[in-house]
């Protein structure tokens, strides 16, 4: 079956950074039929291009893990869609993200895939894991890109756990694993969900699939609220 992809993007108040994501996407293969936003408050007017854009607007602030459900759950409503495609709305993807990431998926027939995130320094960061060796040294040590790939290939690696920040999940997962738990909100939803995606498929990173992840300064409020949800979600 050829792939219907659809991007999911949960934003809160930050217009900016979700138009410059938008934009970023225009330049993806085919196989992205269109981009679901789940708009948690004020974002505003949006533009998507030529890609389809749906735009949930719930009642309240659902949170990171409540508006990615919703999401999901306005995915699954479209029967042709084959592949959720989870990212921030800090992200931005470079024009083969989805087609390396589709590959990756055929060649391993891993139900899930996650592309190498980079932040603002251009190093790999947020990684998923454990990898297996030499990858998962490699991958702790602040390299780039283009170093990974010199030393382990492109070949897709099996993890156990990862963010959510650049993840393709194919249809069946969703439906036979559910959404993400509200109840956490904010921190570690993502870990969660794929611990819960992993325990019953096959869950790989795609080491050609690149997304940059460039998040604004946070305020010291911010990062207070982010450490106290770590703390709280870590320990459930």
């Amino acid at each position: 079956m050829k792939p219907c992809v659809w991007a999911i993007i949960a934003t809160y108040r930050r217009p900016e950074l979700l138009r410059r994501a938008l934009t970023a996407l225009h330049d993806q293969c085919s196989a992205l039929a269109g981009v679901i936003v789940v708009d948690n408050g004020g974002t505003g007017p949006l533009e998507s291009g030529d890609l389809e854009l749906k735009v949930v607007t719930p009642p309240d602030n659902l949170g990171t893990a409540g508006g990615i459900a919703a999401g999901l759950k306005a995915f699954l409503a479209i029967p042709e869609a084959t592949h959720c495609w989870i990212m921030d709305d800090d992200t931005v993807t470079e024009s083969n993200t989805l087609n390396a990431m589709l590959e990756a998926h055929e060649s391993s027939s891993a139900v899930v895939v996650t592309a190498v995130l980079i932040n603002e320094h251009g190093k790999v960061a947020w990684y998923p894991g454990p990898l297996s060796q030499p990858a998962w040294n490699l991958v702790r040590g602040g390299v780039t890109p283009d170093q990974f790939v010199e030393q382990c290939g492109i070949t897709p690696l099996k993890w156990t756990w990862a963010t959510w920040g650049c993840m393709l999940i194919a249809r069946d997962a969703v439906e036979a694993v559910g959404y993400p738990d509200a109840k956490l909100w904010y921190q570690g939803t993502d870990i969660e969900y794929a611990l819960r995606l992993s325990a019953n498929f096959s869950c790989v990173l795609a080491p050609a699939a690149r997304c940059h992840h460039l998040m604004p300064p946070a305020t010291h409020e911010q990062l207070s609220n982010k450490e106290l949800w770590s703390m709280q979600n870590g320990a459930y």
